[in-house]
């Protein structure tokens, strides 16, 4: 999102905003993709866990985030619990 926010000369100071806004649209065209198939399922860990965010313009390990895009082992592991119980409820 880095060099598009950049190229279309958007603001950083609303880049966080943007960002979960554009996070939680996709969520919502996922989901609303899973309500019409029955074999599709949807974890939806951006509101059901509770990670630590990143910290504006780190590079490296900050909050639950080693980058932009993976998590540290504490993120996953936070993820994989709740996960976990979702799954139980899906499968057999």
């Amino acid at each position: 999102m880095f060099k598009a926010v950049q190229s279309f000369d958007i603001p950083e100071a609303i880049w966080p905003t943007l960002g979960r806004k554009l996070f939680n649209r996709f969520g919502e065209l996922l989901n609303s993709i899973a309500l019409s198939h029955s074999n599709l399922h949807v974890f939806d860990s951006a509101n059901l866990v509770p990670l630590t965010p990143a910290l504006p313009r780190t590079s490296g390990i900050s909050g639950d985030w080693i980058n932009e895009i993976h998590l540290t082992k504490a993120g996953y592991e936070k993820v994989s619990l709740e996960w976990s119980k979702d799954i139980q409820f899906v499968l057999p």
